[in-house]
């Protein structure tokens, strides 16, 4: 038999001495294993990104020769359309001689209404025998589909009345212009083949100087022109 304190050294004699740093290593392995980062997601994103730049210089690259073929591409149709009615445009200046045409450098034909025919002084309205010229000139000219009418309000360079119904120049000319244009859509012309526009005195025909040359500057021009 064994006595006990002799025992009790038996026991501590089988125990393996405790190793302090064995156990903080163990301990930290164990922690770091059970909760290392998940960086799985990293790969994730670059991949996307590396998709969206693939995307977006394919994208590039296919607007860019896009737009290049447009630019080379050569538009006929407006050409084939322009050249038949420049065809049509033939000749329209001889339906119009009683109205003293004047062809214009770029083919246009030129129609003046001079103010002391067309209107009375400061005003916009239309003198009868205004009214009967822009009738005749719609007359020839309605059913046509190959040209289109600019209409030009032009003045002197004399003001306007202090106190009267137009503010400017460019207002009274203006104003002339669209009166000259409203009686020939009456007339028949469609609206859509008419511009109206007010140069003021901006445009003179004659010089300013001389009162006898002067009225020639108050004037409404028709420009008709290949649609």
């Amino acid at each position: 038999m064994v006595p006990s304190g002799k025992s009790q050294q038996i026991k501590n004699h089988n125990m393996k001495p405790f190793d302090i740093h064995n156990y903080k290593t163990v301990h930290t392995f164990h922690d770091f294993s059970n909760h290392h980062c998940d960086d799985t997601w990293v790969l994730s994103l670059s991949d996307l990104m590396s998709l969206l730049l693939i995307f977006f210089l394919v994208w590039t690259t296919l607007k860019m020769a896009h737009l290049k073929r447009e630019e080379a591409t050569p538009s006929t149709t407006p050409q084939m359309s322009f050249a038949s009615n420049e065809k049509q445009f033939e000749g329209l200046k001889d339906t119009l001689l009683e109205f003293s045409p004047v062809e214009t450098p770029n083919g246009s034909i030129m129609i003046v209404l001079a103010q002391d025919i067309s209107f009375d002084p400061s005003s916009t309205s239309l003198s009868p025998q205004g009214i009967d010229i822009i009738k005749r000139i719609a007359k020839k000219l309605k059913g046509g589909t190959h040209y289109r009418i600019r209409v030009l309000g032009h003045t002197d360079d004399l003001p306007v009345a202090a106190k009267g119904k137009w503010a400017s120049n460019f207002d009274l000319s203006l104003h002339r212009a669209a009166a000259v244009a409203s009686q020939l859509i009456t007339d028949g012309i469609p609206a859509g083949r008419i511009i109206c526009q007010g140069f003021g005195a901006l445009y003179p025909a004659r010089s300013m100087e001389h009162q006898s040359q002067r009225r020639f500057n108050r004037r409404v021009e028709l420009i008709i022109e290949p649609a």
